[in-house]
Order: C-alpha cells, then structure tokens, then sequence
C-alpha cells in the first residue's frame, strides 16, 4: 500500500478534510471560470465547485494551463488563492487577490493541479 496512486490519493483527501467541502456545489458552464476550462466532457476539463455563499471556490485542473475566474462571484473583499499539488500534497501560496473584476492563475509548473480560493473573512 506504499504505493505513489496511494499516496495521492491521502494528498487529495487532506486538500478537501480542512475545508467545509460538503457545501461544495458543481459550478456549471464558464459562469465562474471564464476561460480556459475547455471541453465539457473531455478528459482535459476543468471540474469546478463552490459554496453556495461563494466563501470556497475549488477546481481541479487535469494541465496545468491560464484559467481566468469571475472575482465578482467570490463572497468578501479579499481572497486567499493558492495552488495544491495533488502529487506531492504541497501548497504553493499566490497571494491575497481583490474578489472583483476578472484574473488570470496560471499554476507554477505543468501537470494536474487544484486551484483554491477561500474567502478571508471566513
């Protein structure tokens, strides 16, 4: 059981444990993630979700890639955002953003990633 599938799969559940993710919501068509979500239904497309009072956004992206995402939508004024490595369980902080207007995150080097923003307020 020392296995590295094994050892992902224990990174994607602490990702999600510290989090209210039983309030996550499936976040459909590019209503929140404008650009760069690709293909509905191809194995490249960026699965998104996130609380019905907008505090938690989280999707996962299959490759790395630019993915713009709709701030108006995040709840509060102020965001934390940051990148999860589900291969190796590491965070990689981006920064404080303003939830408003529209912003690029393009994660840190290639492979799946999941983008996280969390309403600071919260």
């Amino acid at each position: 059981m020392n296995t590295q599938g094994m050892h992902e799969a224990r990174y994607c559940f602490e990702a999600f444990e510290t989090r209210a993710w039983y309030d996550l919501e499936p976040i459909p068509g590019e209503s929140i993630i404008t650009k760069g979500r690709g293909t509905f239904g191809s194995i490249d497309y960026v699965c998104a979700a996130m609380t019905r009072d907008g505090s938690l956004l989280m999707a996962y992206l299959p490759s790395a890639r630019t993915v713009t995402i709709d701030m108006n939508k995040i709840s509060g004024s102020k965001v934390n955002a940051f990148w999860y490595n589900p291969r190796t369980g590491e965070s990689s902080w981006i920064g404080t953003v303003s939830a408003s207007g529209s912003v690029d995150f393009k994660p840190f080097s290639s492979g799946d990633w999941l983008f996280v923003i969390d309403n600071r307020e919260k």
